[in-house]
């Protein structure tokens, strides 16, 4: 089985290095997904899922702030991160483990403001209240900073005219 498109393998692969970001890209695989795939990327992610909010400067001094929003999933089952990637989209990297004792691992990073809101709507009926939690954590941080800079744009605008 193939790799599902737009993804990277790890340091191996040649692509390696190159940015992949999909910012405004909207996954088409999201509006496809049946009742039963929804729930097994939802018991995906309740057992080895990360919901993660990341709010950040553009520099010590800079006066924007920005913030995203992320999914990931990162196990040694290489076939079933493949398979969330080709339900839901997003993109998988092999992360090696230095020590040698321990198993590399996949990551399955799912981003992007829209369409982490798509899918985390679908995910929400199909979670329990401590990752639900998580999930409202997420977006709570992520949707404050979205409001800061639309208020700041938008007060900078009224403040020009």
């Amino acid at each position: 089985m193939g790799m599902p498109r737009g993804i990277y393998r790890g340091k191996n692969n040649s692509n390696y290095g190159k940015r992949y970001i999909q910012r405004s890209k909207i996954y088409p695989e999201l509006e496809k997904l049946t009742s039963e795939q929804v729930a097994w990327i939802a018991g995906i992610i309740e057992g080895e899922g990360s919901f993660i909010a990341e709010k950040r400067r553009n520099g010590e001094f800079a006066t924007r702030v920005y913030a995203s929003a992320r999914i990931t999933v990162n196990m040694t089952d290489r076939d079933v991160i493949e398979k969330l990637a080709e339900l839901a989209g997003g993109r998988v990297n092999l992360e090696r483990q230095k020590a040698p004792n321990r198993k590399d691992q996949w990551k399955w990073t799912f981003r992007g403001y829209e369409n982490v809101i798509i899918l985390t709507d679908l995910l929400r009926p199909w979670m329990f209240e401590r990752r639900t939690g998580q999930l409202d954590h997420m977006l709570v941080v992520v949707n404050e900073v979205r409001q800061e800079v639309w208020d700041s744009t938008s007060a900078t605008k009224v403040n020009e005219g």
